[in-house]
């Protein structure tokens, strides 16, 4: 069985691309990994053939074979490899048992010619050889697993991982001394020689990679393990590489580029364009000239996609100003592109830094639960409540992070969200801007969490995973606390947690995906500003794109003209309007204008140069009184008497 595991080790991994150094292990489904696992249970499974060694030994009474480093060896391995075979089955801890398999596979052929009888003893003389390869392969064994590597330098240079000649001689020379099958008597000189056997049989290597020669020595010249195996690799998949972002390829102005085949943008004609392009027509306004556009650096384009986004966000939540809710310094443009783009074809977010993805013992997890019973990694539950220990595993895993999957910095800023849940359509494009604003890895991390919980609250099939509570109900409650809570404890945190997850589930396709109308209008007007513009004289740019034009440098005549200009035709502006409003009383408009007045004097006398014409704004009624009414009436009331008329 021994044997027969040693070439699966080989074509699973040692052979087909492992290093000398630190591989990890393969947890995918592919049939190199599923081999490597195959050929950890049978070495697994050969450890108990091999303990029955030490059982016929002791059968046979043959104590001068039993030594305690054969009992404790062949006992604790089962142990052992019973933990390697179910968390680790394959990386760096399979290369001591590649080197176990390839001295057993030599030992028990000298066993097999023992046993075959005096006839074949003539066969054996390589038994002093044998041991000395079972020495090898415990002293190399150790030695790559024990061997102290720290950072060094060297002629101004820093290395990584590596130690120096006289480190590697104290370290192998204490191994040995302490070991039962050298002793104390093993000088420096011979721990020297050891070294220069490994340095040539490429145990070792120095730092520039050089081997192959035994010339050793004990001194500070830096050594290192060699960083891959000698054989020729598996081919690999390519890693993922995240895709540049690309953008119309607009230069400042191309080589033999010519006024008739110059690239704009289409302009929708209204009556003013059609005017001027009229009036240019018929030689009424001279003609137009091009506007050539500075070319955009990758920090233009991270600083218009954070100003687009929080702006778009602004708008939506209808508030003055993003302070209220969002510390703006801290936006990271770079989440905001890296969301949009760098995205599976589910629409979920592809990290580039592999340290920062979800633990692949969660993820396997998760989409067990996510596809069950069709689990891909089991084929069937193997006990009665399988199903609830894996939730209560991924539920630990996200109940203990140190920040929730929101963080702590947009929290306002989703709960502000909340307040719009009445406005469905409003409220999705605001969680989807928000959600643009997250970490990668958190956004990785809550579009897989939210998956997952909607398809087990979907999954009929699925046994209750809660005795007392509903699965949805369940999902709500466990989870929410790690998608949204406040720096500091508040009990009312859990409501507005609960409320946004539930909205989350019922909505999730909507709001884990980019919005599609705000990433169109940021690329055009990343675009718009690497075009060539046409500029006619008196407009800034078109009416499609309000671009900011850039400086150019004018007179001091010229300046001073259009400061007083443009800051004076927005207040003679205002006056009219407080002139000409009629809802304001009399005593009303008389304050303002006084206010506006002791502002702004130069505006006002402009607009009142006289007395006179500032009283044609409040014409005076008039106030004559009739005299002989008030003469009437300051004489006491008189009663009416009727008197005699005379007739003629």
């Amino acid at each position: 069985m021994t044997n027969g595991s040693k070439m699966p080790f080989m074509m699973s991994g040692w052979g087909v691309g492992y290093s000398y150094r630190c591989d990890i292990v393969d947890y995918s489904r592919s049939p190199i990994a599923l081999r490597m696992a195959w050929t950890c249970w049978l070495y697994y499974f050969s450890k108990f053939i091999e303990l029955l060694d030490t059982i016929f030994f002791v059968l046979r009474k043959k104590n001068s074979q039993v030594t305690f480093l054969h009992v404790f060896h062949h006992t604790i391995m089962p142990w052992t490899w019973w933990f390697g075979v179910k968390f680790a089955a394959g990386g760096l801890g399979t290369f001591h048992a590649l080197l176990n398999t390839a001295v057993h596979v030599v030992m028990y052929t000298y066993y097999g010619l023992c046993a075959l009888g005096p006839a074949y003893q003539k066969y054996l003389w390589w038994k002093k050889h044998l041991t000395t390869l079972q020495l090898w392969n415990e002293t190399i064994e150790l030695f790559r697993d024990k061997m102290p590597l720290r950072k060094h330098r060297s002629h101004f240079k820093s290395y990584e991982r590596c130690f120096t000649a006289s480190e590697a001689v104290d370290w192998l020379h204490d191994l040995l001394r302490h070991s039962q099958n050298f002793g104390p008597e093993v000088t420096r000189k011979q721990t020297v020689q050891l070294l220069k056997k490994f340095l040539k049989n490429h145990v070792i290597e120095d730092i520039k990679g050089r081997w192959g020669q035994e010339d050793f020595e004990d001194n500070r010249h830096l050594y290192r393990f060699p960083p891959s195996s000698p054989l020729k690799p598996y081919p690999k998949r390519s890693p993922y590489q995240a895709s540049v972002i690309k953008f119309p390829d607009w230069t400042d102005q191309p080589p033999g580029t010519t006024q008739e085949n110059i690239p704009v943008r289409p302009i929708v004609m209204n009556s003013e364009s059609w005017y001027k392009r009229h009036s240019i027509a018929i030689g009424e306004v001279p003609a137009c000239r091009l506007v050539y556009r500075k070319q955009l650096t990758e920090a233009n384009v991270e600083e218009i996609w954070k100003s687009m986004t929080l702006s778009h966000l602004q708008k939506i939540l209808e508030l003055d100003s993003l302070e209220e809710v969002l510390d703006t310094k801290l936006v990271n443009s770079k989440f905001i592109i890296h969301n949009v783009y760098s995205v599976s074809k589910q629409g979920v977010v592809i990290l580039t830094d592999k340290s920062k993805e979800l633990p692949h013992w969660v993820l396997s997890a998760m989409k067990c639960l996510a596809n069950w019973p069709t689990c891909p990694d089991l084929k069937q539950p193997m006990y009665s409540g399988f199903e609830k220990d894996v939730f209560k595993t991924i539920a630990d895993y996200y109940g203990h992070l140190k920040e929730p999957l929101l963080t702590f910095q947009l929290f306002d800023v989703f709960v502000s969200v909340l307040g719009l849940l009445q406005k469905e359509k409003i409220a999705i494009e605001a969680f989807q801007i928000c959600c643009l604003l997250l970490p990668p890895e958190n956004r990785r991390k809550l579009q897989l969490l939210i998956r997952m919980m909607v398809k087990i609250c979907l999954n009929k099939e699925m046994p209750p995973l809660c005795d007392g509570l509903g699965t949805r109900t369940l999902m709500v409650q466990m989870f929410s606390r790690c998608i949204l809570c406040s720096k500091e404890e508040v009990d009312l945190d859990e409501l507005l947690a609960a409320r946004l997850v539930t909205f989350l589930m019922d909505n999730h396709q909507e709001i884990l995906q980019a919005p599609s109308s705000l990433q169109s209008a940021i690329e055009d007007r990343v675009a718009h500003l690497r075009r060539v513009q046409i500029k006619y004289p008196g407009a800034d740019t078109d009416a499609t794109l309000s671009a900011p034009p850039f400086c150019r440098q004018i007179s001091p005549e010229e300046f001073e003209y259009q400061r007083v200009c443009g800051s004076q035709e927005p207040l003679a502006a205002l006056l009219e309007e407080i002139i000409m409003d009629t809802k304001l009383s009399v005593k009303d408009k008389k304050k303002k204008l006084k206010q506006f007045q002791k502002s702004y004097p130069e505006v006002y006398q402009e607009r009142f140069p006289t007395p006179e014409s500032e009283a044609l704004v409040f014409p005076e009624k008039s106030k004559l009184k009739p005299q002989l009414l008030m003469w009437a009436l300051k004489k006491p009331f008189q009663p009416f008497q009727r008197t005699r008329s005379f007739r003629m």
